[in-house]
């Protein structure tokens, strides 16, 4: 009798113990991918908010190249020249963000190209290189 009263006990101890270790493993694995899934949305947080500043250089940029090709002052086309630097060293250091899907690439590629060509209307009309305003 104390034979099946011992092997009873231990299959009890055994059991409980296994039901201890599957509920810590169920709280850390739960603890796991919480932190997991916290931890992407952030990443995906910052990576918004870096193309929100690009996206906000962008506007910039646009405003500044009208303001100057209207009023023709300098100070316009250096804050053009600014946000065109600044949109490219957004694009040229993050890109884990500007270099993983391909609408992001096709983004990027087409703001750079946008930053390019009107820096470089910039440049042409700074340096007298276009002939007639209408022509910039």
């Amino acid at each position: 009798m104390q034979k099946k009263e011992k092997s009873i006990g231990r299959v009890l101890v055994t059991s409980t113990i296994t039901i201890i270790i599957t509920v810590i493993l169920f709280f850390f694995t739960q603890q796991t991918t919480d932190y997991l899934k916290r931890k992407e949305l952030q990443e995906m947080q910052d990576n918004i908010a870096i193309v929100n500043s690009c996206v906000s250089l962008v506007q910039n940029l646009e405003t500044s190249f009208k303001s100057y090709v209207e009023t023709g002052e300098s100070e316009f086309a250096n804050t053009a020249n600014n946000c065109n630097e600044a949109i490219n060293n957004i694009i040229e250091f993050h890109p884990e963000v500007f270099q993983t899907a391909d609408q992001v690439i096709l983004f990027s590629r087409s703001v750079s190209q946008i930053a390019f060509a009107l820096n470089t209307l910039l440049h042409d009309q700074l340096y007298n290189n276009l002939d007639k305003s209408e022509s910039f």
